[in-house]
Parts: structure tokens; C-alpha cells; sequence
């Protein structure tokens, strides 16, 4: 192998780590998005249901 292709081998694996690190990240925030909506989501059935059971123990 010659230096060159040692050079260029060196390249391409520095190419694909970089690859690796953007996807890591990328997933990264997706759990985070998901996170938050459930979250949100969350929140909001729960203020429903809350909502509802006070109108039902109210009689309504």
C-alpha cells in the first residue's frame, strides 16, 4: 500500500465516523422530540380527563 492510499483509506474511515457522529445526533434529538411531545401530550389528556371528571362529579 502506498502512501497515498494509506492517506486516502484514512479519508474515507474519517468520512464515515463523521457520518456515525450525525446520525448519533440525529437520533439523539429525535428521542428528545418524542420525549417532549409525549410529554405534551401527556399534559393535555390529562386536563381532559379532568376536565371531564369534574363535570361528572358536578352532575353534569
Amino acid at each position: 500500500m502506498t502512501i497515498e492510499q494509506m492517506m486516502e483509506h484514512r479519508r474515507e474511515s474519517e468520512r464515515g465516523s463523521e457520518r456515525n457522529f450525525e446520525l448519533e445526533i440525529r437520533k439523539n434529538l429525535e428521542a428528545f422530540v418524542n420525549l417532549v411531545a409525549y410529554y405534551f401530550l401527556g399534559i393535555l389528556v390529562d386536563n381532559v380527563l379532568g376536565f371531564w371528571l369534574d363535570l361528572r362529579e358536578k352532575g353534569i
